[in-house]
């Protein structure tokens, strides 16, 4: 739903049949980022019903998928100048864990989670951080040039009371 501060009433802004979540204003407020698990037609390792990222304009129309990822995405934000989206993205989960159905050790297989650049315009996507160090939680410098991060070497909960400050 878009909500006007001036009172007005409110509108649906999304005709996505998903869940869509986490929406964010590009800097220039033209358009929106958000999260979706609306079906789309990618690939079984992308997992359809997947969250991916979407951007739709703010004066309407059909949203557009700028993602392929078949990992798990968890938080988004625009670059300061809005020509890209961050996301923090986990390795995607081994097949047959996710496909057995029994109690799995969630922490038997490593599943890094690491800050990705998005091309909204072509949906390619570049690691911003190596693959074994695990962010936690990120902020973009206010001139796009880095993220200040909360990072450890593992991926099971207990690190995150060892994690340090970083600028990548």
């Amino acid at each position: 739903m878009a909500a006007p501060t001036n009172g007005e009433e409110m509108w649906r802004f999304s005709a996505g049949t998903g869940v869509d979540q986490q929406p964010r204003w590009s800097p220039d407020g033209r358009e929106v980022a958000f999260l979706s698990d609306r079906p789309h037609a990618l690939r079984t390792e992308s997992r359809p019903g997947a969250v991916q990222v979407y951007v739709q304009r703010r004066a309407g129309g059909e949203a557009r998928r700028v993602s392929a990822i078949s990992g798990e995405i968890q938080g988004l934000s625009w670059s300061p100048g809005g020509a890209r989206i961050v996301a923090r993205i986990c390795d995607p989960e081994p097949v047959a864990d996710s496909m057995r159905g029994e109690a799995v050790d969630i922490e038997a297989t490593q599943r890094f989670c690491r800050l990705w650049s998005l091309d909204p315009a072509t949906g390619s996507a570049l690691a911003l951080t190596p693959p074994r160090l695990q962010v936690w939680e990120y902020c973009l410098a206010s001139d796009g040039t880095s993220a200040l991060v909360i990072a450890s070497d593992l991926p099971e909960e207990s690190a995150w009371y060892g994690a340090r400050l970083t600028i990548v």
